[in-house]
């Protein structure tokens, strides 16, 4: 029995275009299996972005100035449909239990970065947003609700988990606060804004967000790491790497 479409098609799922071809043209009993996949897949994707975002953390554990996870789900949800929230929840909160966050305050964060990504998303799909960025009202739906609104959501949550269920905070709130949402806010226009801007350049499905994703995860990290280590040699290096790296990109996908 084929799997039936018009079930899919609903609005929290995303449109029959945008399903992921990994899953929409398996059979029913193998949807479960290709859904699992694509969720596992997604939640080591997004736990590997956040292992390089913690490099740069501030004295607060878990807060950073370019979180790139938010950029990762935030292009997840758009290619791949909002029913892969799983993942960004179960990579956010192996994330939290990677830096010694307590459990009640890993489960509020994980929370908080699933909305952030898919309300932004859901709101932008009402308002038949295409990744293109080539309009003005394009960059400013993408500015307002992706960059602005979303990362809102997941600092206010994840200060108020910091703050009631762990008895206080190592900085003033509103300064956390805005360190949270600037830095959710850089990681969803530089790799989210790259990932929607190069991933309508063709098919997408879970091998081609697997070869945005892994790229992008290396170039954060050079970056990351030229960054930190500013004052020595090798952060040349690390910028240059780059490079190469785009190159064969965009060889690889005929761009």
């Amino acid at each position: 029995m084929e799997l039936d479409q018009t079930i899919l098609r609903a609005e929290w799922l995303g449109t029959k275009s945008e399903f992921p071809h990994c899953i929409r043209e398996g059979k029913i009993a193998n949807y479960i299996p290709r859904l699992i996949l694509c969720i596992l897949v997604l939640a080591l994707l997004y736990f590997g972005a956040g292992v390089i975002s913690f490099a740069a953390q501030s004295a607060q554990a878990g807060v950073t100035p370019n979180w790139l996870p938010s950029g990762v789900a935030l292009a997840a949800f758009y290619f791949l449909g909002i029913r892969l929230w799983p993942g960004i929840f179960v990579g956010m909160y192996m994330l939290s239990l990677y830096a010694g966050i307590p459990f009640e305050v890993a489960m509020v964060a994980a929370l908080g970065s699933v909305l952030e990504a898919a309300i932004p998303v859901a709101l932008l799909r009402y308002l038949g947003f295409r990744p293109e960025l080539d309009k003005v009202k394009a960059v400013l739906a993408f500015t307002l609700l992706a960059a602005t609104m979303g990362p809102m959501i997941s600092a206010s949550l994840g200060i108020m988990g910091f703050s009631y269920l762990m008895g206080g905070l190592s900085a003033p709130a509103f300064n956390l606060w805005l360190f949270w949402w600037l830095g959710n806010a850089i990681g969803i226009i530089t790799l989210g804004g790259f990932l929607l801007s190069w991933g309508r350049q063709w098919r997408v499905d879970l091998r081609s967000m697997l070869e945005l994703s892994l790229l992008a995860l290396v170039l954060g990290y050079g970056v990351t790491v030229a960054v930190s280590e500013a004052k020595e040699a090798v952060s040349v290096l690390f910028l240059f790497m780059g490079t190469p790296l785009l190159l064969l990109s965009a060889i690889r996908h005929e761009l």
